[in-house]
């Protein structure tokens, strides 16, 4: 007599039944105790031919062979069950393996303890990785066990994963019970141990591995299909678990439609059409009404409107609503539909003498686009070379050859552009330059695309600008009357003025006219803190828009407690933003407190860390102290020379190198200053204005030290990369940034703010102790090489742009419903869905024209519209 029946269900395995019998023949328990039954499905390979022949070698083998096949395993289970002389049961799948002790393990519990099932746990084996079965419900730590009289002394036991191959069962107890596999459908098993546990007069759960579970492949497993017919089977096997469930106890009837979290995974990752969907629905509502009343089951939020629309019985709103909801079932899914959108990365203050802005901004751009993201960058600056630059830049390596650039001015120009050589008609029209009736000097600036007539008065300022196309039509007019450039776009298709009454509204018009290009919702990342464009007004159904603010936004103190500074518009309408990010976790968390929304991540600039190869090792020019920074009086340059005044009388041969640029009005200024400081200060010749750079790395290596004395700072570029240079650096302690990376006396210096004495004394130090300074720059390149490692600062960036992107899926209009295969039964739902989609960008067109009627600026819309009718 054996003492357990193992029962093989079979269907196409003859890659591993080899390995799923070998696991029972050499079970600890003895493999002349164990009765074996194969019940192949009518396979198509050569797995019938294999279970005849251990069937012909071992006499405690049997082999069954359907007729037909049946579909899923719940037949071949219950036909070995009638085959079976054991006093227990155990099952096996043939993709599977029992550990060495399973069947003693288990006959052992069950047998000794007169108990009806018991349960042991499994190992997970994915590529040869192997982990235990997470247990955590049931609360057992390694190799505990838990013993009751029935299920209702631990209803938890109900919930753990219901795999039958890891279990015993008394034989008398399933036929008394008259418990069946469901046949034709998935989940049998899930059915079959409910029943069982609900049943059962004696369960033991052991929190000891009994079998090594081989995950199939993607798409192999019948559970895996998302097929209508087993979509349909599962909402059998949920049914009839209801059923069971509320025979034994009504408390209980949570027990089936809390297994539809799997089937709302299978439901919106299938591409299944609307009607079969809407059919499925339909099939499963009595499921769905118990899973929404249920107290005890917790949907996730993002399923909130998907369940609202079936508890109204609206199937087809519901069904379309799947479409969206795969993106968190897959990530993959999700990364698709992210690298199928545009990127744009909006900046001003674009130049050949690139600073460190930009440098960030054209880092993450370079990152994005390695991983397969699509990104430009627009460009608000007029009066630059755009083409030029970018062709620059491209050239010497700073920005992939796939990041292009669109410059505002130059769309407009070529836009509005007329080869006369293709469009001979236009002759007749008059495109004379005005001459100005005041007493003027007119200054020209040729661009790339267009060209530039300054006006200014008697008294030297400038009045007006008039941009032109190349071939002489005058498309803008920017006035310097008034603080905010009053705006004149001339529309030369429509032949009509439209009238801004800022240069930013105008940005933010023609930012959104791009936008408006893309029926595929992209993404708008703003560069900018100030008012240059009013990001804030950009119209939200256009793009997903996301904040990066690189500096502190905290006026007087510079932190938590002060006002965030009035030019900083982009916090102004904080909530309107998709998402913020800032360059440091105290600033990260100073904003959370400041708004109350929990919408801004901290994610440190991008550094391309290949770049800073140090090969100025041991060459440093040991008296050499530098500083780079604009010539910008927030650079707060002036403690830096005062502080290098004391120094320089205890260091006669120490010199500080300052690297920046001195091109805006403002900094100009702020140069002419500095120089009459360093004069005044008798220190011409040891405090060096070395200008622009494209050297930096080369310059940084070959300092002792560096000076960051800004008065406030999002991070200070120059702090990272003076650091990854191996140079250490001396800083203020200011908010927010050099904390983060400069670990006093360690790896750099860190300042109380103004402490221009204190500074001294740091710069001495260094000077006096070389070998310091350069054990310190190789524990800064250390730091910065670890904790800014591009692979994770782009992880970071992918989940803003993820979660950007989930928020807003929380509409059935969404532009990215995918409703590709639409049944005969609802051709009417076609048509209007074929049309919403046709004509999705009118729809945002007419938005975003309505917005533009109700907005600050004053667009002549009678004479839009008289022009468009004549036309």
């Amino acid at each position: 007599m054996y003492k357990i029946s193992v029962i093989v269900p079979v269907f196409n395995v003859e890659d591993t039944l080899q390995n799923a019998f070998d696991s029972i023949l050499n079970q600890s328990i003895g493999f002349e105790n164990l009765e074996v039954i194969f019940v192949d499905d009518k396979s198509t390979d050569k797995s019938a031919d294999i279970i005849k022949e251990y069937s012909k070698k071992y006499n405690n083998v049997k082999s069954v062979i359907l007729d037909e096949n049946s579909g899923f395993a719940g037949k071949p289970r219950n036909i070995g069950i009638e085959n079976s002389t054991a006093d227990y049961l155990m099952f096996l799948d043939p993709d599977d393996i029992f550990l060495e002790d399973a069947c003693e393990l288990l006959y052992n519990n069950i047998s000794e303890n007169s108990l009806e099932l018991v349960s042991g746990n499994y190992n997970i084996n994915r590529d040869n990785e192997i982990v235990r079965n997470n247990w955590n419900i049931l609360k057992l730590e390694d190799n505990e066990s838990s013993q009751v009289k029935n299920v209702d002394e631990n209803f938890n036991m109900l919930l753990a994963t219901p795999s039958v191959w890891s279990k015993i069962f008394k034989k008398d107890f399933i036929l008394k019970e008259n418990i069946k596999f469901l046949e034709g459908v998935p989940a049998q098993d899930l059915v079959f141990v409910s029943e069982t546990l609900l049943k059962a007069d004696g369960i033991k759960f052991i929190n000891t591995p009994v079998v090594e579970y081989i995950p199939r492949q993607s798409g192999e497993s019948v559970t895996s299909k998302k097929s209508k017919s087993v979509l349909a089977g599962f909402i059998k096997s949920y049914t009839s678990v209801l059923n069971i469930a509320k025979e034994h106890d009504e408390n209980y009837a949570w027990l089936g439609p809390r297994n539809l979290f799997f089937w709302i995974k299978q439901f919106c990752l299938s591409d299944l059409t609307l009607t079969d969907k809407i059919d499925l629905l339909n099939m499963a509502n009595p499921l769905f009404e118990e899973f929404i009343q249920s107290n005890k089951i917790n949907p996730p939020k993002y399923l909130d409107e998907f369940l609202d629309l079936i508890a109204k019985k609206d199937f087809l709103n519901a069904s379309k609503l799947s479409y969206n909801l795969d993106i968190f079932y897959d990530d993959n899914i999700l990364k698709e539909k992210l690298k199928n959108k545009k990127i744009f990365q909006l900046f001003y203050g674009f130049d050949i003498e690139i600073g460190g802005l930009a440098k960030a901004t054209f880092n993450r751009a370079n990152l994005l686009t390695e991983h397969g993201y699509d990104v430009t960058l627009l460009n608000i600056d007029k009066q630059k070379n755009c083409e030029y630059i970018t062709e620059h830049f491209h050239k010497i390596k700073y920005l992939n050859e796939s990041v292009d650039i669109i410059n505002i001015y130059d769309y407009i120009s070529q836009r509005y552009t007329i080869d006369r050589s293709i469009s001979p008609d236009i002759e007749n029209e008059d495109y004379t330059l005005e001459k100005d009736q005041l007493k003027t000097i007119n200054s020209k600036k040729y661009f790339n695309n267009y060209y530039c007539i300054e006006t200014y008065d008697e008294n030297d300022l400038l009045n007006r600008e008039d941009l032109y196309t190349n071939d002489g039509f005058k498309f803008l007019s920017i006035s310097h009357e008034r603080r905010h450039l009053p705006t004149t776009l001339t529309d030369r298709k429509l032949n009509l003025e439209i009238e801004f009454e800022s240069i930013f509204d105008f940005h933010t018009y023609f930012i959104q006219e791009i936008l408006l290009k893309y029926d595929n919702k992209p993404f708008l990342i703003n560069e900018n803190s100030g008012i240059v464009p009013n990001f804030n007004d950009i119209d939200s159904s256009l793009a997903y828009k996301i904040a990066s603010i690189h500096t502190n936004p905290y006026s007087g103190e510079h932190h938590y407690g002060s006002q965030i500074r009035d030019d900083f518009e982009i916090l102004k309408k904080v909530h309107k933003l998709d998402y913020v990010v800032v360059l440091t976790e105290g600033l990260k968390n100073d904003l959370t407190k400041e708004f109350n929304i929990n919408t801004i991540k901290a994610i440190p600039n991008i550094i391309d860390l290949e770049k800073y190869k140090v090969e100025n090792e041991n060459k440093k020019d040991l008296s050499k102290i530098s500083m780079f920074a604009r010539l910008s009086p927030e650079k707060n340059i002036t403690d830096a020379i005062k502080a290098f005044e004391i120094v320089s009388k205890q260091n006669e041969n120490a010199k500080l190198e300052i690297f920046g640029r001195a091109v805006t009005p403002s900094e100009i200024l702020e140069e002419k200053r500095l120089e009459e400081l360093v004069t005044e200060l008798n220190l011409e010749g040891k405090v060096i204005f070395k200008g622009h750079t494209d050297n930096v790395s080369q310059e940084m290596q070959n300092s002792l030290a560096t000076l960051f004395t800004s008065k406030f700072e999002g991070l200070g570029m120059v702090v990272l990369e003076s650091m990854l240079n191996q140079t250490p650096v001396i800083s203020y302690d200011l908010h927010y940034g050099p904390a983060d990376f400069i670990i006093n006396d360690e790896n750099g210096f860190l300042v109380d703010e103004r402490d221009i004495e204190k500074m001294a004394e740091k710069i001495l130090y260094l000077l006096d102790n070389p070998q310091k300074a350069i054990e310190m720059g190789m524990k800064a390149r250390e730091k910065i090489t670890k904790e800014l490692d591009s692979e994770n600062l782009f992880l970071k960036w992918e989940n803003v742009l993820k979660e950007s992107y989930i928020n807003s899926q929380k509409s059935v209009n969404s532009d990215l419903i995918d409703t590709t295969i639409l049944n005969e039964l609802v051709k009417a739902e076609r048509v209007k869905i074929k049309l919403y989609r046709q004509n999705h960008r009118l729809y945002r067109q007419n938005k975003f024209l309505k917005q533009q009627i109700n907005s600050k600026s004053k667009l002549n819309i009678k004479k839009i519209f008289k022009k468009i009718k004549n036309k």
